[in-house]
Formats: C-alpha cells, sequence, structure tokens
C-alpha cells in the first residue's frame, strides 16, 4: 500500500506539481474550464453518444483531463471543487456507456483507443485522488482493461494484430504499468517493468530483421528514418517517467538494462545539441529545433532525477549547459509544468560547472548521418541508402522535404535564430548541400523508405578521427532519373563538399547554401560587393554576412535574394545543364576567422578520379573509394601523417 501511494504521489505531482501553481497556469486553466463549461458541457451528454468520431471522444476525455488538472491544481478556482469531481466522474460514467467501449471497438485508430484515451483516462482517476465513485470506476478499468490488456502487443481487437514496438510500447508499458498499480496487481506491474528494457534495447544485439531501435553506434531508426529527435524521444521521457515513479521502491529491482538507457542518452541524444538546439538532422518532423531540444532537455532531465550517481552528475552538466547556452529560447519563458519549472529552478540554482562541446567528428553509420560539432559551430550531414529511407511524410508534417535526406547539410553557428521559423518559410526545392532535378514536386510523394522502396545503392556512410572525418553517399534521387557521387571531408578549418559523375534526365542543380537573415546581408565575390537581388556570376570565393565559401576552380553561380515571410533568403545554387553526364563540383564553407582563404586550395588538394575521391590535407589524407562494395576494399580511409597510420570504415560493417 505504502508502494501505490508514493507512486500515485509521485505522479500527480509530475501532471500538476505540488503546492504552489505558477499564475500563468492558473490563468490557462481557469479560462479553459469556462470554456469547457460554457462551449462543450451543455451538449455533451445529449450528442456524444450518437456522435462514431474518434478525435471528438478525445477531444472529450482532453477537456476531462483539464477538468481533473484544475480540480488537483491549487490556486485555480476550480481546486478541491466537489461540483467539479461530480462532474469529471459523470464524464467517466458517460464516456463508457456511450463512446468508449469493447462494444463500440477501436474506430480504427489503434493508437487512439489502446495509448492516447487509456493514459488520459488513467491520469484523471490519478489527480481525482481515489473519489471517483466504484461503480463508476469498475467499469472504467474493465473498458481499459479490453483495450490494453498486455503492452507488449498491439491493435489486439484487430486483424493488424502484432508486436507493439519503440515509442508505442513505452507509452504502453507506461498504461499498463499505472493501471497495475491503480488497481494493486502485481502481475501487471512487474511484467511492465520487467518488458521496459526492451524499447531501448540495442538492435546490435539483435537477429531481427527489423532495423527499428537504438544502435551503439548512437543511431537511432523508426519507420526506416533517422527520428532520434521525435519517436526516440518518446521511449526516453515514458522510461523516464516510469523510472521516476518507482525510486526507492520495491518496484526498482525489476527493470534492467540501466546501463544501455544511461549510453544512449550520451551517445544518441546529447551529440545532437547545439546552444540548445536539437539537430534536424536527426529529426524526421522539421520544426523548431529549440522545441525540440526543449522536449528532450526535459526527458534527460527527467531520467537525471532517478539515475544512478556515476550518470546523475553528467546528465546535470549536459542539461544545464544546453539551457544556459541558449541565447535565443528561453526555458523558463517555454515551459508550462510546474514539475519541471520546479525541478529545474533547483538544477540552475547549483553551483555546477558544465564542459564546453568537445571540438570532435562524430558519426551514425547505421542512420547514415555525419557531424561535426565543436564551440563555434556544428554541421550535420544527412544521407539514405538501401538501409535508410530519405523522408517519411506523416500525417501530412513533411509533405515537402523531399530532399532533405540527399546529402542535406545543416549549419549552426553563432545565428541563434537561423532555424528558427526555417523549414515553414525555406523555399524547399533548394536544400542545402543537395543536387536535384528542377521539376513540379507538389503533391509528390518522394518518400525512398520501407514504406515504398529503398535506394538500391548501399554506399553511404563516414569515418572519424578525432575533430577529421570523411564522409561518401553514393546517390541515387526519388525517380532514380538522378546520380552522383558525394562526398564530405571535415577539416580543421571547415568542411570540403566534392560530387562528381553528377548525371540525371533534365535540368540538374546543385544549392550551396539557402540562409535566413532578418536583413539583406553583405555579399561579396571575390571581394566584389553584389547589390542585384539576382544574378549570376563566376567566382572562386564568395562571402556572405562574412562567411566565406570557397570553389575549387572558377565556378558559374546564381545568387537570389528574396522575402519569405519576415525574412530574407539568400539562395546560391550551381547549375549543370540539361541532362548532364558526368558533371561535377568541389567547394567548402569555411568555419574559422583566422585563415589565409588565398591557401586553403594549394594545402588542401582535391582530386576526383574514376573510383574515388581524394583529399590530401596538411595533417591528414582522406580517401572516399566508390569500387568498396564490389571489391571489399574500405569506403572512407583517413591516413594520419603524424603516426603513419590509417582508419577505415567498411560499408559491410553496416
Amino acid at each position: 500500500m505504502i508502494e501505490k501511494i508514493t507512486v500515485l504521489d509521485r505522479r500527480r505531482e509530475y501532471l500538476a506539481g505540488t503546492g504552489f501553481t505558477p499564475p500563468d497556469v492558473v490563468t490557462f486553466l481557469n479560462q479553459k474550464v469556462r470554456q469547457i463549461l460554457i462551449e462543450d458541457d451543455n451538449i455533451i451528454f445529449e450528442n456524444y453518444e450518437k456522435v462514431q468520431n474518434i478525435e471528438k471522444v478525445k477531444k472529450f476525455y482532453e477537456n476531462t483531463f483539464i477538468l481533473a488538472k484544475a480540480y488537483m491544481s491549487d490556486g485555480t478556482e476550480y481546486y478541491d471543487d466537489m461540483d467539479i469531481l461530480k462532474l469529471i466522474e459523470e464524464r467517466l460514467k458517460y464516456g463508457n456507456e456511450y463512446f468508449y467501449n469493447k462494444e463500440i471497438g477501436n474506430y480504427e485508430d489503434i493508437y487512439g483507443t489502446e495509448i492516447e484515451i487509456p493514459l488520459m483516462i488513467i491520469d484523471i482517476l490519478i489527480l481525482t485522488e481515489n473519489k471517483i465513485k466504484e461503480k463508476v470506476l469498475k467499469p472504467v478499468l474493465e473498458t481499459l482493461e479490453y483495450f490494453q490488456p498486455d503492452p507488449r502487443y498491439s491493435a489486439h481487437h484487430s486483424s493488424e494484430f502484432r508486436f507493439s514496438k519503440g515509442a508505442d510500447l513505452a507509452e504502453a508499458i507506461k498504461i499498463f504499468f499505472l493501471k497495475g498499480i491503480i488497481s494493486e496487481d502485481e502481475e501487471k506491474i512487474i511484467l511492465a517493468l520487467n518488458t521496459l528494457s526492451d524499447v531501448w534495447e540495442y538492435k546490435d544485439d539483435s537477429f531481427s530483421t527489423d532495423r527499428d531501435g537504438f544502435y551503439r553506434d548512437g543511431s537511432f531508426i523508426s519507420r526506416s528514418i533517422a527520428d532520434t529527435g521525435n519517436e526516440g524521444e518518446k521511449i526516453i521521457h515514458n522510461a523516464a517517467e516510469i523510472f521516476y515513479l518507482i525510486k526507492g521502491t520495491k518496484y526498482e529491482k525489476y527493470v534492467k538494462g540501466l546501463t544501455n538507457f544511461y549510453e544512449i542518452i550520451f551517445k544518441s541524444f546529447e551529440p545532437f545539441f547545439f546552444n540548445g538546439g536539437f539537430s534536424d538532422i536527426a529529426a524526421s518532423r522539421k520544426f523548431s529545433s529549440y522545441e525540440t531540444g526543449h522536449k528532450i532537455l526535459n526527458s534527460i532531465f527527467l531520467s537525471g532525477l532517478s539515475a544512478p550517481k556515476e550518470y546523475q552528475e553528467k546528465i546535470w552538466k549536459i542539461v544545464k549547459r544546453e539551457i544556459e547556452k541558449n541565447k535565443f529560447y528561453k526555458y523558463f519563458e517555454n515551459e508550462k509544468s510546474p514539475f519541471f519549472r520546479s525541478k529545474m529552478n533547483e538544477l540552475l540554482s547549483r553551483d555546477l560547472e558544465t564542459e564546453e562541446y568537445k571540438d570532435q567528428v562524430i558519426v551514425f553509420n547505421n542512420m547514415d548521418r555525419a557531424i561535426k560539432r565543436n564551440k563555434n559551430y556544428y554541421v550535420g550531414i544527412s544521407m539514405h541508402s538501401s538501409k535508410t529511407g530519405n523522408y517519411e511524410n506523416v500525417n501530412g508534417d513533411n509533405k515537402k522535404n523531399w530532399f532533405t535526406g540527399d546529402g542535406a547539410y545543416l549549419l549552426y553557428d553563432e545565428d541563434y535564430e537561423q532555424y528558427e521559423n526555417y523549414w515553414e518559410n525555406i523555399d524547399p526545392y533548394y536544400i542545402p548541400g543537395t543536387t536535384e532535378i528542377k521539376m513540379d514536386m507538389e503533391n509528390v510523394d518522394a518518400e525512398r523508405n520501407f514504406r515504398t522502396k529503398f535506394a538500391e545503392r548501399n554506399m553511404a556512410g563516414a569515418l572519424k578521427w578525432h575533430y577529421y572525418g570523411a564522409a561518401g553517399m553514393d546517390f541515387v534521387n526519388w525517380n532514380e532519373k538522378l546520380t552522383s557521387r558525394k562526398s564530405w571531408f571535415f577539416v580543421s578549418w571547415g568542411v570540403i563538399f566534392a560530387e562528381s559523375n553528377i548525371t540525371g534526365e533534365g535540368e540538374v542543380y546543385t544549392t550551396i547554401l539557402n540562409r535566413k537573415f532578418k536583413d539583406i546581408p553583405l555579399i561579396k565575390a571575390d571581394n566584389t560587393e553584389i547589390t542585384e537581388k539576382e544574378t549570376k556570376v563566376k567566382l572562386e570565393n564568395l562571402e556572405i554576412d562574412g562567411r566565406t565559401y570557397i570553389f575549387y576552380g572558377r565556378t558559374e553561380i546564381n545568387i537570389k535574394i528574396e522575402k519569405r515571410g519576415r525574412y530574407y533568403f539568400v539562395k546560391v545554387w550551381k547549375e549543370h545543364g540539361e541532362n548532364p553526364v558526368n558533371s561535377s563540383l568541389v567547394w567548402a564553407v569555411v568555419m574559422k576567422n583566422n585563415v589565409v582563404i588565398s591557401d586553403l586550395r594549394e594545402k588542401f588538394i582535391v582530386t576526383i578520379t574514376e573510383d574515388k575521391h581524394i583529399l590530401k590535407g596538411e595533417k591528414c589524407n582522406y580517401a572516399v573509394n566508390w569500387k568498396a562494395e564490389e571489391e571489399t576494399q574500405p569506403f572512407c580511409v583517413i591516413y594520419r601523417k603524424d603516426d603513419n597510420r590509417e582508419s577505415r570504415m567498411y560499408i559491410k560493417n553496416y
């Protein structure tokens, strides 16, 4: 009984805080409850039993949850209000009788009926502190048991019955665990906790052909797409919620695999942070890198509240560093949860010295990603292949992300606002780093993933050695009308981009950059200022707002400045002409201010042969080998001049 009280008290604390409710949360809850009472409640019992609409059913329970939260939150007009409690009870009764029960079924929405609605009902029961009458509670729990009888499976009453996995499994486990706590069913509790480690089990250790999950190199795949920032976050957040609830109780012993869990925090999540934002190269749904970062920091922080000492301080340092580095998106202005506000304020008030980013390249070959990060900038490369999809169109969220997995690069630097309101304003035909065919893509599904068809070419991957690195991608576009060989070399002063064998049907172009500015920036071509809004120019060096881009050989490029929304976007691209055959392009972005631009091409020589892309640098020589797969040779090689040794990456290992 003591264990049950502890878990339920912590769940209430997590949902509504303890004691003090922030004024803005009080205002929000008061307004929402008034709205529910006026607009919704007068018709709810008359009409809902006639409505077979899952979205309205979800809204009904969402409103009931808000009522329960207002009832539990000290400071609201409805705190501990018996009329509100009575209304909550009536809604649970009517909902169970008329539109959420086993006779009506799942509305053809498995996730809604097995996860979303059950979790809301369980949290309503927890917030009302065991005050729901038994005659109402019993049939409600029976309905929950019908829709969620075992978290290891999904679509229980459907022809789609299957094993549950990933974020859905994590959420189902949490629901099943809380259901076990409420009903005091030890078997359910133990089953849930014993199953929990399945959600973060390394795929490297599995014999399954299903590639979705976490990997030891830091990769995370969901539905064949790199998606640490969305589905990956849901897994660690749901697990962390359970960890927090059971800390110090007898139930802790039933959770296994915690070493791997915390290793995943450091390998799969931490590397994608920069100044509080979470890089979009590891998120399938691209919204705000700061909002994604905020959400993931909460999940990491929550995991730290119950972490063993050997992990806890490391987690605290990561979270504190990212919040303090973020000069644009303020944590407390955007956090609505009283629980997280209170706990995070405690952390930030601690005298804890954070650590600066290391200067390093990190590769995630199981999801075709590579990054370079140091204290001044972050560059991420997004590739796809026969094992990793290019993008995913989920409920229309990503319908114009056609090219975001085609060797795109994202550059984060001191411009904190660059990727805020970026994806909703950018011209989606010009994604930095990509080579494409000019065509109308509206309403085109260009997905190459498990739902459609993977690219046939397997060679995509990367190799690192400290802050040096090489990556390559044997590229074929979505409709197989364009092919090329793309490579990237991470050097001490920036990134070199080399692309050869560009062959396509139609007008082909390579996007060098597409950056967002509040005002029109200063643009120089070989030190001559460009004042036109749209122009074509031949050059070797391009400077935009102090950032320099160099080209290997005098290159003709297009520059266009256009107003999109509240911002100016500067697009730069190279045209390869109509139906090009074996066209090529080599260029670089310079990230250091103290280098002599004129020396770079001489000190870092790029050679393109039929079989390889080769870079001879000052400290290292690099190679990407396009015959690697057929000749069983390393795909990427870095030769270190200081110690006369080589690092190698083989495609067959992934």
